[in-house]
């Protein structure tokens, strides 16, 4: 039996509590959920009250007796806890970085004093040992290693929104990419880039546990970055082509991190003039696509016009979320009483329309877990040119380009020419930090199959995009997600939920200089995530770099059998872009 005596603040003196924790029969979330619950009573109960009396009387008895020698030490150790979380203090001019306290024992005979504080974004752990027992610095560390290696950080509701996936097996929540490279680069580099990152993403490092319904991240013990990257002299287009293509539905490795990184120093692609390239994958549950592009950021070269362009996005999303006093009254009360029916209607009527059927020659016993992508480049000007054209911005013009090519996909396959087709249009979060995390949420969209022409759709997708920004409806679309990742981090499984919509829309822009890597130019990036969950047909990535919006398409095998049939789809975006050019 571990005995702890924890001493809790009031506002003066301090009191102490002691509370116990059995040696055996308990895991650390046994543990953790049995100190929990020994701390709720020190506030929820008349307990401290108590504490405070029995510490009242100590008090009197050693002054009355006016040594300690009758007090036996009965406690394992002592800890003692507390937090500061506003921002960095100033003093005499500079900021106030950390401080180090370190407690006598106290009593005699106490072998440990624990403290532990919160400052700065850091938790601080400070040990003070009796050397009889611990005799030097390296005995006490190894208890300060020991508390470390045994740390367990929860997954957060966006990142439960993918833990259900498959990750050993087949699965579906990975994010894929290829940067390719001007010039040449050295698996060496490479190394010592992902070696500095795996300081700076701790998630990069742990696996993910469950016990009962909570999913934790746990700290790989033998996790060696040798097992993360891999180097891949092969030069043939075609061989490498199909390597990549299997990295998405491609097992991680059981009870390892889940990512992955591969250096192709002969990759050479013709049509983006490169001469080498990496390839990369991480599963979801690490990050999103916003976060998946501040990875490749980091692997370049430090540029602050590429850091204040990420800044410049971010910025650019919550601005139109500045209100004034009575904008936010207004957005309380649509909140309370309008948004929670938004919402709902608009998930019913995206998952009310029809997804992509199948042809009636495919093959019914196509694998359904393999997935076919497809991709191209468009010219930015353009659709700069649709967009001064038709007064919408650019991003509406790329929607509507890509709606209009699923809706004639759809018809060509079958479909309900007065049907509506629906789209979950992927964005990240208003306070996504950036970095690598999850902080996206999805917004249904629909449109009409038939009544409208090209500009009509163009217009009514300007509309509903507009809504996102000057209206509360994305924030009970966030809240919408937070019920969802709670419900899923729970159950542990989808089969409750119902095939979603027709396709899914991930779209992102950087309109900064050319990134440098490895001492040469980042010419393209693709990115190819999974189809997310079973029942998703298609996924659509566009991204705008260094004057071209990159197209990718990702297929599954049981709609799109072969890479012509996703093309297809390709072909009719680039025709819908210049129809609406005239």
């Amino acid at each position: 039996m571990v005995r702890t005596l924890d001493t809790t603040p009031r506002k003066f003196p301090l009191f102490a509590v002691p509370l116990f924790t059995p040696m055996a029969g308990q895991n650390r979330f046994q543990r953790l959920g049995q100190i929990s619950k020994q701390l709720n009573q020190l506030f929820y109960t008349p307990l401290p009250i108590g504490m405070l009396l029995f510490m009242y009387m100590s008090g009197l008895l050693l002054c009355i007796f006016g040594h300690m020698k009758n007090p036996r030490n009965g406690f394992t150790y002592i800890h003692t806890n507390f937090a500061y979380f506003g921002e960095p203090m100033k003093m005499f001019g500079n900021i106030f970085e950390r401080v180090v306290i370190a407690p006598g024992l106290q009593l005699k005979g106490n072998p440990l004093f624990v403290m532990t504080y919160s400052y700065h974004g850091k938790l601080c752990l400070q040990l003070v040992g009796d050397r009889k027992i611990f005799p030097d610095e390296e005995s006490l560390m190894r208890v300060a290693n020991y508390w470390k290696n045994g740390f367990y950080a929860p997954l957060t509701v966006d990142d439960c929104l993918h833990v259900n996936d498959d990750f050993y097996g087949k699965p579906r929540c990975t994010i894929c990419g290829v940067i390719y490279l001007k010039g040449s680069h050295s698996f060496e580099d490479l190394v010592i880039k992902l070696e500095g990152l795996t300081d700076k993403y701790p998630r990069s490092t742990h696996t993910i546990s469950r016990w009962m319904y909570i999913y934790f991240w746990k700290k790989c013990e033998d996790f060696k970055i040798s097992d993360h990257i891999s180097l891949n002299e092969e030069s043939d287009p075609e061989k490498l082509s199909k390597i990549l293509n299997s990295l998405t539905n491609k097992s991680f490795p059981a009870g390892k991190p889940l990512w992955e990184f591969i250096s192709l120093p002969n990759y050479a692609h013709a049509e983006y003039g490169t001469s080498s390239a990496v390839a990369m994958r991480v599963h979801h549950t690490v990050g999103d696509t916003l976060g998946f592009m501040s990875v490749v950021r980091d692997l370049g070269e430090k540029d602050p016009a590429s850091d204040k362009q990420v800044e410049k996005l971010l910025k650019a999303i919550r601005k139109k979320m500045n209100l004034n006093f009575w904008k936010k009254v207004s957005y309380l009360f649509q909140l309370i009483f309008i948004t929670p029916a938004q919402v709902t209607y608009c998930w019913f009527n995206a998952l009310s329309a029809q997804g992509i059927p199948r042809n009636s020659n495919q093959n019914p016993n196509c694998d359904s877990d393999e997935t076919i992508n497809a991709s191209t480049l468009i010219d930015l000007t353009l659709l700069k040119r649709i967009s001064k054209k038709t007064g919408v911005n650019v991003t509406s013009v790329v929607h509507a380009g890509v709606a209009g090519a699923v809706r004639r996909t759809v018809l060509d396959k079958g479909g309900d020419p007065k049907g509506d087709i629906s789209v979950i249009y992927a964005l990240p979060k208003l306070n996504h930090p950036g970095t690598l995390s999850n902080n996206a949420f999805g917004v249904p969209l629909v449109t009409p199959m038939s009544g409208e022409g090209r500009f009509q759709r163009l217009a009514r997708i300007s509309y509903e995009l507009d809504q996102l920004f000057y209206t509360p409806l994305p924030i009970g679309m966030m809240i919408q997600f937070v019920t969802l990742g709670l419900v899923l981090g729970t159950l542990g499984q989808m089969k409750f939920m119902p095939t979603t919509c027709t396709y899914i829309h991930s779209n992102g822009a950087y309109f900064g200089e050319t990134m440098k890597m490895f001492g040469t130019s980042l010419e393209r990036a693709v990115f190819a995530p999974g189809l997310q969950r079973a029942g998703n047909p298609l996924l659509v990535v566009t991204a705008s770099y260094h004057g071209k919006l990159g197209l990718q398409l990702v297929g599954d095998r049981k709609v799109f059998p072969d890479e012509e049939s996703l093309m297809r789809v390709v072909n009719y975006v680039e025709d819908e872009f210049e129809s609406m050019d005239g």
